[in-house]
């Protein structure tokens, strides 16, 4: 284990530090942490004028009768954003990867203790180090109590797990991180699953879980009243409910209706404004696929594709070419749909939509293996007229 400190120039008294009903006295509350947590190296970050003072050798001196590595390690004083980078670089560069650490705080001027906690996230992500704790010795009230208290302020990492898990779940729609901070497995397994479903592109999960969400509301309200970073993140988790609906009845997945037509538009535009761009263009034609079978009262066997999706996708690519051949078999279903969306007016729409959809999700699904590369941009740029086109096209209904 490691002990990150810093030193200053200060007349160190001795005092008695009390950490876990111990008590330990010394000027030194590296000293303490030593002992107390049996480090095994200690790595000081020193000023200029630290290194000339009597501390650091005094400090030296302890830790080697303890048996104890040390490193100095020089850091500036900030007076520039220069500095403030060079003061970055030494503290990150000191620090082995994979390593638990221990940071002390005590002695941090000013603005120290602020960069230390971020530079030690920003250690945790990129050294994958373990931060077993962050103290602050408070010899400022040892008069007061009799003894200078040692007060752990590790709490303060945890809260930044909580936005690290925030920024997650409102920018990318991702719930992983709530696995280490809630306690309460079926809800936070329900939110991961429902985050899963999005990415993996399963519709019917995700409204499947997001109605299981909703029915956890209650729940949601008691977690909250414990936690208090859901009870600000609450109206965030609810929005999934938009998603909701009960797909499966009796083993049997529900017939198609307008509800859940709209509901797998809203997923799918979800996934627009999350930049899962591949993703919304496999939802989003599939949707149109679901509209097509709704205009035409084909909503029994929806998800069939041999009996209804193939009938939905003939029709369209019939509205495209009207030299295609079109199977006798369901020649008279295709028909029939082609004269109700050129009876709804739609068929310009849908027929843009559609060629917008099939030209980039083709790419997509094949990893881009096309002669020619496309501009990067189109794709959301064409994803957001999709959706414009979507939205008039519910109108109709």
């Amino acid at each position: 284990m490691i002990l990150l400190t810093f030193l200053g120039t200060g007349n160190y008294q001795e005092t008695t530090y009390k950490i876990d009903d111990k008590e330990y006295r010394t000027p030194f509350i590296q000293e303490v942490l030593v002992k107390h947590f049996k480090i095994d190296e200690v790595i000081v970050y020193a000023t200029p004028e630290v290194k000339e003072h009597k501390n650091l050798n005094e400090l030296k001196n302890l830790l080697n009768n303890l048996n104890v590595r040390i490193n100095v390690v020089d850091i500036p004083n900030v007076e520039e954003e220069k500095d403030l980078w060079t003061l970055f670089k030494n503290i990150y560069e000191s620090v082995p990867k994979e390593k638990e650490i221990i940071l002390d705080i005590t002695h941090s001027l000013r603005y120290l203790p602020f960069l230390g906690f971020l530079i030690l996230l920003f250690l945790k992500e990129t050294k994958n180090i373990k931060i077993s704790g962050v103290y602050y010795g408070a010899y400022e009230v040892s008069r007061k109590l009799g003894y200078s208290p040692i007060i752990e302020v590790t709490k303060a990492i945890e809260l930044s797990n909580w936005i690290f898990a925030t920024k997650s779940l409102k920018e990318y729609g991702k719930a992983d991180e709530f696995k280490n901070l809630i306690n309460n497995k079926s809800f936070v397994n329900t939110l991961i699953n429902l985050s899963n479903s999005i990415y993996y592109n399963h519709n019917l999960w995700t409204l499947e879980k997001a109605n299981e969400l909703n029915n956890k509301k209650k729940l949601i309200e008691e977690i909250s009243s414990n936690l208090p970073p859901v009870e600000y993140l609450k109206e965030d988790i609810f929005s999934f409910t938009d998603f909701g609906y009960k797909i499966r009845r009796r083993n049997n997945i529900s017939e198609l209706n307008k509800d859940i037509l709209i509901k797998l538009f809203k997923v799918a535009e979800y996934q627009y404004s999350i930049e899962l761009i591949p993703q919304f263009y496999q939802s989003i034609r599939e949707w149109i696929i679901d509209y097509i079978l709704y205009l035409a009262n084909l909503t029994d066997n929806w998800l069939d594709y041999e009996n209804s999706r193939m009938i939905a996708e003939n029709a369209i690519y019939k509205l495209i070419d009207e030299n295609k051949k079109i199977d006798n078999n369901i020649k008279e279903e295709v028909t029939q749909i082609e004269k109700i969306i050129l009876e709804k007016g739609i068929k310009e729409d849908l027929v843009r939509a559609w060629n917008l959809i099939q030209n980039t999700r083709n790419t997509l699904s094949h990893a881009g293996r096309r002669k020619n590369l496309e501009n990067l941009n189109n794709y959301k740029e064409n994803a957001k007229e999709i959706i414009n086109i979507c939205k008039k096209l519910l109108e109709k209904i």
